[in-house]
């Protein structure tokens, strides 16, 4: 797939994918994943995976492109949406 996180693993199946980014969300309170730019399913299926992962994290997840100038691919930066408390 060549959908890769901090480097090159691939994942074989979407559910895989949910599960690496809720792992390393728990873990480290974060996630940088990189895709290649001209590849729209890679792009839908981590905007997918980090939907999926909130619901397992019960906790909402955002998902933004990181300056990667002069590469094919693009760093995608995942994290905990930060919520206000309202009282």
């Amino acid at each position: 797939m060549g959908l890769g996180v901090d480097g090159p693993p691939s994942y074989e199946n979407r559910e895989a994918l949910v599960s690496q980014v809720a792992e390393s969300v728990r873990r480290s309170g974060q996630m940088v994943a990189t895709v290649d730019r001209l590849t729209d399913q890679q792009l839908a299926d981590l905007r997918w995976a980090v939907q999926i992962a909130g619901r397992a994290l019960r906790t909402p997840l955002r998902a933004r492109a990181l300056p990667c100038a002069g590469s094919s691919q693009i760093r995608i930066l995942i994290e905990p949406v930060e919520q206000e408390v309202v009282r």
